[in-house]
């Protein structure tokens, strides 16, 4: 796809040299056709691109938007969303997030503690989906206990966010127990009515939490929604 910045469009001009003649331009989908018309007339600035056979491409396109192109490769209506979309969208800012396997990689069993060795993780932790925007919610299992640890990680990596919903229970044990993983993440998200999705990093829990909540879940391991 090309880029409509001025430094951008100076890069795809150098690239044309004259034994070039066929030209095609990629996006990921087209909708209304804005930027395939601004990509147009932003071409009209090239003296000779009339010496160019230059074509469109888009990856999917909807019922309306497909003869806006010379070609696409499937057609899939509105409304949809991209995996790219609840990372770098302004969607995510409706999205309720998990912290272990979305935001930031799972502890390993040894790093599990509930202790010193899992305090060394939260501080730690290698950051895994960093959404750019403010998101709604961040809904996690981890331990009411752990909040400030938590939130000092979120912090460091840039990530914005309205609330953190966290677990109170006193041990990881109680938590084991209890096995509401799911069905606590389930309650918040339903309470969060203006939330339109949660990302997940369990198959298992994602699966419940919809079920629970009939809301739409993504599950990050396995790159499935549940709608």
């Amino acid at each position: 796809s090309v880029d409509l910045a001025p430094r951008a469009r100076m890069e795809v001009k150098a690239a044309w040299p004259g034994e070039i003649k066929n030209v095609l331009f990629v996006d990921d989908s087209i909708y209304s056709g804005k930027a395939l018309n601004q990509l147009k007339n932003e071409l009209k600035q090239f003296k000779k691109i009339n010496n160019y056979n230059v074509k469109f491409l888009a990856i999917f396109a909807t019922q309306k938007s497909a003869g806006m192109v010379d070609y696409f490769f499937k057609k899939l209506e509105t409304p949809r969303l991209f995996n790219w979309n609840y990372l770098n969208h302004s969607f995510a800012t409706n999205c309720c997030y998990d912290i272990d396997g979305v935001l930031c990689i799972d502890p390993t069993k040894e790093q599990n503690d509930d202790g010193e060795k899992y305090i060394d993780f939260i501080k730690n932790a290698t950051p895994l989906y960093i959404p750019t925007y403010k998101i709604k919610a961040i809904v996690t299992s981890r331990l009411e206990k752990y909040r400030k640890e938590t939130e000092e990680w979120l912090v460091k990596h840039n990530i914005k966010y309205e609330k953190l919903y966290m677990l109170n229970m006193k041990t990881a044990e109680e938590r084991r127990q209890a096995n509401c993983h799911a069905s606590f993440k389930a309650d918040i998200y339903k309470k969060i009515t203006n939330s339109g999705l949660f990302v997940e990093s369990n198959s298992r829990q994602a699966k419940e939490i919809h079920a629970l909540t009939g809301k739409p879940v993504i599950c990050v391991e396995t790159d499935v929604m549940y709608k």
